[in-house]
């Protein structure tokens, strides 16, 4: 009886010869013999390991996956990084496999599985969307000039925004006169003068009057002009920039158009209403339905001269 070698040439390797032989006497499946004398398969551990996905059992409700108790396949690198150290699902032995699969246990995955809490959630969101749409159906039906509150859904009361505690125009009033400085600085670079013959100078009295003379007026005696102005809108961004340390007064409404200036010359145009020239201004702050107003000073600076004395403050 011949050998059933491969048709090709045989091999002169000792190992080769002996597993040749012993397949003469073996099936290659219920064989004994050791490992070492059978024939070597390349990529044996790829072969077997083929899947991509791992059937596990449910320890929790998942949803779009199943019930607690339930097998489903899962990707391994999802069981190996996040379920399995979770404790959301465990791994399925190969004995156990094969009994489910005898037993023709179902090992699939249920998308249309929702748990309990992901299903009350959604209930809620259906009914606030829901409610939301019949607030503003209500809301565009019922008349514009309707006051009659009888008449008002009573849903409305539970959709209107919680009322804050209003200031009464008095009370701004108060504040504003607290928190805001008795003086407000603006600092403006003046314009350059036009050469003119000398004058006398002004008389002043004292060394401070001679330097703020000198600072706020030209040679001949007039306002210095300056580049740009001082606007209420100016004003007002001092005053709430003074008011926002407190909680209270941070909460006062005031406008542009309840802050004038009280000693500027009569201008018509675009420049009424605004201070163009360095020196002292008093301006009126007022609140709403309040009697009264509140006075400060506007005092406008030139801006190299600011500067000079910031220079002399922390030079001292």
């Amino acid at each position: 009886m011949s050998l059933p070698l491969r048709p090709r040439k045989v091999s002169q390797c000792p190992g080769c010869l002996r597993s040749y032989a012993f397949a003469l006497f073996s099936d290659g499946k219920t064989s004994a013999l050791p490992s070492s004398l059978r024939q070597q398969i390349r990529g044996k551990k790829r072969m077997a390991n083929n899947s991509a996905t791992v059937t596990v059992k449910l320890l929790k409700d998942v949803e779009a996956y199943g019930k607690s108790g339930s097998f489903v396949p899962i990707t391994r690198g999802a069981m190996r990084n996040s379920w399995y150290p979770s404790r959301i699902a465990e791994y399925v032995t190969m004995p156990e496999l094969q009994k489910l699969r005898l037993s023709n246990v179902p090992m699939e995955r249920n998308f249309e599985f929702i748990t309990p809490e992901a299903l009350q959630q959604r209930n809620r969101r259906k009914r606030r969307i829901m409610s939301e749409e019949d607030i503003e159906h209500d809301l565009a039906q019922a008349p514009e000039q309707s006051a009659d509150a009888s008449s008002t859904p009573r849903r409305f009361a539970a959709a209107r925004a919680p009322e804050i505690e209003k200031i009464t125009p008095q009370r701004s009033l108060e504040l504003v006169e607290n928190f805001v400085p008795h003086r407000l600085e603006f600092l403006r670079q003046p314009a350059p003068e036009k050469p003119k013959p000398k004058n006398p100078m002004p008389q002043f009295r004292g060394a401070a009057g001679d330097l703020m003379a000198s600072r706020l007026h030209s040679e001949d005696g007039r306002l210095r002009a300056i580049f740009g102005s001082v606007t209420p809108q100016d004003v007002l961004a001092a005053v709430r920039e003074g008011m926002a340390r407190n909680d209270e007064a941070a909460r006062v409404v005031l406008l542009e158009s309840e802050i004038a200036f009280v000693d500027l010359p009569d201008v018509l145009g675009a420049e009424a209403g605004r201070v163009k020239h360095l020196g002292d201004f008093t301006v009126e702050i007022r609140a709403r339905g309040a009697e009264g107003a509140v006075r400060r000073v506007v005092r406008v600076l030139p801006q190299e001269e600011r500067k000079e004395e910031m220079v002399v403050e922390e030079v001292e």
